[in-house]
Formats: structure tokens, sequence, C-alpha cells
């Protein structure tokens, strides 16, 4: 037995297992809705979750770097445009107080060592607003 809801006595109050207790408090009660609210707040819920979601991680991870104020493509390898290769460098790099490119490693690339030169000497001339500190960007390279 759940409880029992006694009317008259006190609304919203039922016995269980010889005490009183508030109704909310009680398996005895049952929302009205079927998942606690109604049906058109559900999906402000479901983003109102995310978004504090998102602003957790965001809290929680260092600050990543936006679009670059200056940014230099890299050049297309001589020998790669000749043989008609494709690819690409997945690097990530470091930005100091000044908003410069400090440090570049390369993460992955495909195929192996053909673009990686020129990914890292483009990089390497970005700037960023002052104040970020790190980054990490994929370089396609395709003719």
């Amino acid at each position: 037995m759940t409880g029992i809801a006694v009317r008259g006595i006190a609304p919203g109050v039922v016995l269980k297992s010889g005490r009183w207790q508030p109704m909310w408090m009680s398996s005895a009660y049952a929302p009205a809705y079927p998942y606690g609210v109604p049906a058109m707040s559900r999906p402000f819920h479901r983003i109102l979750k995310a978004a504090m979601f998102a602003g957790a991680m965001a809290l929680s991870l260092p600050a990543l770097a936006g679009n670059p104020t200056k940014r230099v493509d890299p050049v297309y390898p001589a020998d790669a445009a000749r043989s008609g290769t494709t690819g690409y460098v997945e690097v990530e790099y470091s930005i100091g107080p000044d908003g410069k490119v400090t440090e570049v490693s390369v993460v992955d690339a495909k195929p192996g060592r053909v673009f990686v030169a020129a990914a890292v000497k483009a990089v390497k001339q970005w700037e960023f607003a002052p104040g970020e500190s790190r980054g990490k960007v994929k370089l396609e390279f395709k003719l």
C-alpha cells in the first residue's frame, strides 16, 4: 500500500506507514502530465538541458581559439600538385598573449608527410585576438 489520501482532513496530505506526509513526497501522487511538465514545455526543457550541459563543458575545458584575425593559406606543394595528390593535415596550436601562434604540432596527416611542412608554415603565420590560448584545425588540400 502506497498511501491513503483522506479528503477533508488536510488537502495534499496522505497517510503512509502510519505517518502523515505531503502528497509530493508520496508515491501515491501522480503528476497531471505524463512527463511531469506540459507537452509544450518539453522541447524547452531539452534545449535548456543542452544549454546547461554546454555551459558546464565550456567551464571545464580550456578556452579554444576562435577565428584568426590574420589567416595565411598553405601553399600547395608542387610535387603533390604534379602527381594529383590530395589530403589533409590536422594541427593543434598554442597562442601567446600577443595573439601570435607560438607552437604548432601535427595531430594527423594523410598522406604521411606530404602536406605537413606547408600546413605548419601557414599556421605559424596566423594571428588571433589577444587572450586566446590554443586551438585545433584541419587543413584540407584539394586540387
